[in-house]
C-alpha cells in the first residue's frame, strides 16, 4: 500500500472506513491544535470543524489528566458515550488525531480495531508539522 501524503489522498481512506465499519458514520483527521485536515465525504465542513474543535479539547484535557495522574503519553484513545452516538478520538500521528462518530450501538471494539489498523497503515501521512511561531504543546 502506498503511503498517502496529502489530505485529499486521506479522504478516500476515511470514506472506505465509514463504508466498511458497521455503525461508523463519520471520520475526521485533525491537528492537535484543532484544525480540520480532512474528513469523509459525508461530514459537512461545519460539522467537521466542530468535531475538530471538540476532539482537540478532549485530547488536551486527557493529556492534562494523564500528567496529573501519571498515566503516560501519548493518549491512546478517548471515547465519549452519548445517548445515541459515540465519539472516539485516537492519536493518529505526530500532532494529529483521528476522530470518528458512530452510533451508540456500534461495536466499539470493532471500531477501535479498525481505527487502529488505519492509523498504523498511514501514521507517517497523518503527522503534521508545528505551525510556524507556535511551540508544540506536548503532543506526540
Amino acid at each position: 500500500m502506498s503511503q498517502p501524503g496529502k489530505p485529499g489522498e486521506l479522504t478516500w481512506l476515511l470514506n472506505d472506513l465509514t463504508a466498511r465499519v458497521p455503525g461508523l458514520h463519520n471520520a475526521a483527521v485533525l491537528s492537535d491544535d484543532g484544525l480540520l485536515i480532512t474528513a469523509d465525504q459525508d461530514l459537512s465542513p461545519v460539522a467537521g470543524e466542530h468535531v475538530a474543535a471538540l476532539a482537540c479539547g478532549y485530547q488536551s484535557l486527557s493529556r492534562a489528566a494523564s500528567r496529573e495522574f501519571d498515566g503516560g503519553q501519548p493518549i491512546r484513545q478517548i471515547t465519549i458515550e452519548m445517548t445515541s452516538k459515540l465519539l472516539v478520538v485516537t492519536t493518529a500521528g505526530k500532532r494529529t488525531c483521528l476522530a470518528v462518530l458512530c452510533s451508540a450501538d456500534a461495536d466499539v471494539g470493532l471500531v477501535s480495531y479498525e481505527v487502529a489498523l488505519l492509523v498504523d497503515q498511514v501514521r507517517a501521512a497523518l503527522s503534521t508539522l508545528p505551525r510556524p511561531g507556535l511551540q508544540a504543546h506536548g503532543a506526540s
